[in-house]
């Protein structure tokens, strides 16, 4: 279950930004949304004890883009058994994620 953290105390941020969404999953990851100034969006996942990536993208990709991530790591965090396994699974997501070319890809499967 995904719990909402945005206004908590432990609401942060990174970048000059106003933070739109601050989610937290199982006590396992986090996904924090911040709008920069420049009108971008920087969506911060943290995945405890393994990574952590920041992938940017313009503000009419990023409904869909937060939903494709979101998806994927519930997924990802649900079937994997070990931390072994959740690591490389983890790493793998990430990857894909780096690159906006890569999402625009996935959008059109």
């Amino acid at each position: 279950m995904w719990r909402n953290l945005l206004n908590s105390e432990r609401s942060i941020t990174l970048w000059k930004s106003c933070i739109v969404c601050d989610e937290e999953y199982e006590d396992l990851c986090r996904l924090i949304t911040e709008r920069c100034d420049d009108g971008h969006f920087a969506i911060v996942c943290s995945v405890y004890g393994i990574a952590t990536q920041c992938v940017f993208c313009q503000a009419e990709e990023y409904p869909a883009f937060y939903k494709a991530i979101k998806s994927d790591l519930t997924c990802l965090l649900d079937r994997c058994g070990n931390e072994e396994e959740k690591a490389k699974s983890c790493r793998a997501l990430f990857h894909r994620y780096a690159s906006l070319e890569t999402y625009r890809r996935k959008l059109d499967e």
